[in-house]
């Protein structure tokens, strides 16, 4: 009886919606982003793809970097399967990262990596999508 009701409990909560991520998917649609490519993209555009997504910012000393070299890491461990990921560089630094800057940043490391930047007010949408803390130093 015992094992029973503990079954219960647990097909309770799987057929609950839980995620150990937040859902994003108006994050994808309703986010605007410039490249130096294009003045609005959202990344609904890569739809059908892995998105994988990174905070950050180019002046950051050690977290970023290291971090955009585990990316080209994994990408070229993927080979061929790199094709289904599109990795994404959002700089949280809309003061100082243009779209110039975060394209010359992101493609020091792989130019398969999508480098953004947005308004302070997109910036902030986006992240609490993502439920990412950021702080202007």
């Amino acid at each position: 009886m015992k094992l029973f009701i503990q079954s219960l409990i647990l097909s309770g909560i799987l057929s609950q919606n839980i995620h150990a991520m937040p859902d994003v998917s108006k994050a994808l649609q309703e986010v605007s982003f410039t490249t130096t490519t294009q003045k609005s993209l959202t990344l609904d555009k890569y739809q059908g793809k892995v998105i994988l997504v990174f905070f950050g910012y180019t002046h950051c000393p050690d977290i970023c970097p290291t971090t955009m070299l585990d990316i080209r890491k994994s990408l070229k461990e993927l080979g061929d399967l790199a094709e289904g990921v599109q990795p994404v560089f959002i700089s949280v630094d809309y003061l100082r990262d243009t779209p110039q800057i975060i394209t010359k940043y992101v493609n020091f490391f792989d130019d398969r990596i999508l480098g953004l930047t947005s308004s302070k007010e997109e910036i902030d949408k986006i992240t609490k999508y993502f439920k990412i803390h950021k702080q202007n130093l």
